[in-house]
This record gives structure tokens, sequence and C-alpha cells, in this order.
């Protein structure tokens, strides 16, 4: 049976990635039907394949094979399927690398309704642009509010774990007072009354055992309550951030010349949270143990390079590179790292650089900072 008049449709969100700042990148071949008016009739597909520009494969899905990813990419995740007329092929980058850049060509192989085999072909280019200031904040804000979701789910779960917490305090409560009035009502029991208040003593006493075991129980499951409850509380009141710009008064001629291996001082401290950083010496020190975020945006001078680098612990993390193409331009970057108490996260220049600002009535905030983020607590990690 045909599945009709198709095409294919490739396409990839988003079209261009932010450089160093983009956190997913995904592509999709679909086996479509074609509205226009297209003679190629598929009686069945029999595999996707997407490559790269030179040809290398990437993934593919076949009649006979998974959907399987067949070129390391950057934590490339791969979906799809050939079966029906809604074949297709899905690439998915969870933290794209600059291998995920160029072009790609999706081919669709099938039989006609002729018995032939046929071919059908869509291409791409996947490219990359430097992100302006604004793209940066948008980033910035959007996991913020990411974070600012997932501090409110854990209050809830707090809140619904305090509920459980006191209704089991209500339950062991009621439990207790039932065990005293057991023991009270036994201990009154006299041995030898009669034959059925001799049966009744024992009863209780089997009564109270149990009754026990259960206190127990839920004291146990009150103490696991307690103990999740005090760490959401401790993930939920823990806020680490920092943001931090190079002052106005510190260019001269809107310039300011950074040596190699210089250490860049952002000094206008509007943001610390936590009081990590330092806007005297320009360093971050790790006072809360967790999982850090840290932009750094640039401006550059025409006709004058712009190297710098994030460095923990003095060692390089990733760095941004603006370079004399004899215009103003801005670079960014931005990195996580899984801090400890003490550790020493700074920007610092790979190459004598120099930065442009502009007189806040041009420019309301600068466009030279250094922001950093506490995501996760340690003791908030799964």
């Amino acid at each position: 049976m045909a599945i009709n008049a198709v095409t294919v449709k490739f396409s990839a969100s988003p079209s261009q990635l932010l450089t160093k700042l983009s956190d997913s990148a995904s592509m999709r071949c679909d086996v479509t039907t074609d509205q226009g008016g297209n003679d190629t009739q598929l009686s069945r597909v029999s595999a996707i394949v997407v490559s790269k520009g030179d040809g290398a494969p990437v993934a593919s899905v076949t009649e006979f094979d998974p959907p399987m990813a067949l070129l390391a990419a950057g934590d490339l995740e791969v979906k799809g399927s050939v079966s029906g007329p809604g074949a297709f092929l899905q690439l998915a980058w969870g933290r794209p690398q600059m291998v995920a850049l160029g072009g790609y060509r999706c081919t669709v192989t099938g039989v006609d309704t002729d018995g032939q085999k046929t071919n059908m072909t869509s291409s791409l280019n996947l490219t990359s642009v430097q992100p302006t200031i604004d793209d940066v904040i948008d980033v910035f804000n959007r996991k913020f509010r990411q974070q600012h979701e997932t501090i409110t789910k854990q209050q809830q779960d707090m809140d619904r774990l305090t509920d459980d917490n006191t209704q089991q305090q209500i339950v062991i409560s009621n439990q207790q007072n039932e065990i005293m009035q057991l023991s009270q009502h036994a201990s009154q029991q006299q041995p030898n009354s009669n034959s059925n208040d001799s049966d009744i003593a024992p009863n209780q006493q089997t009564d109270i055992v149990q009754l026990l075991e259960e206190s127990n129980q839920q004291n146990l499951m009150i103490s696991n309550l307690s103990s999740s409850v005090s760490k959401l509380e401790a993930c939920f009141d823990v806020f680490v951030s920092f943001h931090a710009s190079i002052s106005y008064e510190r260019f001269t001629g809107d310039r300011l010349a950074v040596a190699r291996g210089q250490t860049v001082v952002y000094d206008d401290v509007t943001l610390n949270l936590g009081g990590g950083y330092n806007g005297s010496s320009g360093v971050f020190i790790c006072q809360t143990p967790g999982v850090y975020e840290f932009v750094v945006h640039a401006q550059g001078e025409p006709i004058s390079p712009v190297a710098l680098q994030l460095t923990v612990n003095g060692q390089e993390t990733v760095d941004l590179y603006k370079d004399n193409s004899g215009s103003f331009a801005d670079a960014s970057l931005s990195h996580m790292a899984h801090l400890a108490p003490g550790d020493v996260v700074n920007v610092a220049a790979t190459w004598p650089s120099t930065l442009h600002g502009e007189a806040p009535r041009f420019h309301a905030h600068s466009v030279n900072y250094f922001t950093g983020k506490l995501v996760h607590a340690t003791d908030c990690l799964a």
C-alpha cells in the first residue's frame, strides 16, 4: 500500500546556535505528505540516514536496526521510526559542541510503487553566532526561572512532608494514649477473679506489644521524614549569586588594557548573595559546595583582540575570543563547575586584550561583566 506522494522535511532548532551559550540543539527529518504535486509514491520507507557534509554518517534508523548514533557528537540522543507515513529521524544534543556545527544531509531510502529503490534527500547548515548581551540576559533569566520553579517544587515537597510528619505525630500520640490505657487496665486485673478476666490480661499484653512495635515503626518513619524535610529546608534556604561589571571610570578613552595573565577585576558589584565575590580582587571564593554556573561577556575595540578565560583554582576551563577584525564585537562564555569550599574562580587574559566601554549615557548597563550563581547545593544533588 502506497504511503502517498511524499517529500522530505529537514529542519534544525535553533537554526543558529549561540556560541558557548546554547545548551541544546536538535534536528528532525520527516517523511511528510507532499502538498506541491510531487510524483514520488512510496510503498514503504526502508531507512533514514543523517550525515555530515563530508559524508560521515551521524545517525540512522532502518527496517532492521533501531535508531542509533553513528558518530559521537556531544551527548547525541537519537529517536526515529520508518513505520508508516510518519517516518522520521530526530537528533538531539544535550550540550552541543563545535563538532555539531556544519552541513548536514538527510537521505530517505524507500521502495516506490513500481518496486524500485529510490532516494530522497534534504540538506541544512547548522551555524553559530556570537551572542549579544540581550541573548546572555535572556539565557540567564531563563535559567533563573528554571531554578525558581525547582525551588517552588522543593517547597511544595517540603510542605507535603511536613503535613505527613504532623499526621504521623498525631497517630503516634493516639497510640501512646491507647497503650497507657491498656497498661493501666491490665494492672488492675485480678489474676484469679474468674476465667474471663484471666483471659483478658494476656490478650491486652499482646495488644500492647503490637502497638509498641507499630509505634517504633512510626517513629522511624517520622525520623526519615524529618531528615527529608531538613534536607529540603537546607536546599531552599541556600542562595549564592553575584553580578559584577567594570565601572566606566576605569576606562581611558573608552579603552581598558588587560595584560596577559592579568585577572580582570569587575569592580562594580550590583549583586552578591552569599558574599563569595570580591570586587577588589575580581575573585569568587566558594563557600557553599555545589554546582555553579558562570557567564562572562566582553566587548572589544576595533583592530584589538580580546582573549579571556575562566579559571578554577588557576586551571583554565573555557575561554572567549574576539579577533582584531576592525569592528566593535561582543564575545561570551558560560561554564558549569562543581565547586568545593575554598575553590577560587576568576577571569584572566590569555593574551594582551583591550576592552571597550561606553559612558552610562549610551548604555544603562556595562557590556563587560562577570556573573555566577549556585544551581544546586551539594546536599541537594540527587
